[in-house]
């Protein structure tokens, strides 16, 4: 449990660090920018939601599944808030 628990703050610090970054994305960002970013982050949330409902299924609801699930969201947060710090210093280049 300690792990899960763990893995939940991280999941917490990343969500933050993403938030923070598309953010400032958007500040450094034209106009078109700024759309085509809001399109991509729907679009990137609709998928990592489709992604969950089909863990649901592929690991079920188990406590150790649960924390499968847990960790790959984790890692869905960490990628595209990497991919978005790679993009806001690319702008700020």
């Amino acid at each position: 449990m300690e792990s899960a628990s763990c893995v939940s703050s991280e999941i917490e610090r990343q969500d933050a660090r993403l938030n923070r970054l598309y953010g400032e994305l958007m500040e450094a960002l034209g106009e078109d920018g700024k759309d085509d970013l809001r399109q991509s982050q729907s679009a990137w949330i609709k998928l990592a939601s489709s992604d969950m409902e089909l863990e649901s299924h592929i690991y079920g609801n188990e406590i150790v599944e649960n924390a499968q699930k847990h960790e790959n969201r984790l890692f869905r947060i960490c990628e595209r808030a990497n991919l978005l710090e790679k993009y806001l210093d690319t702008v700020e280049l």
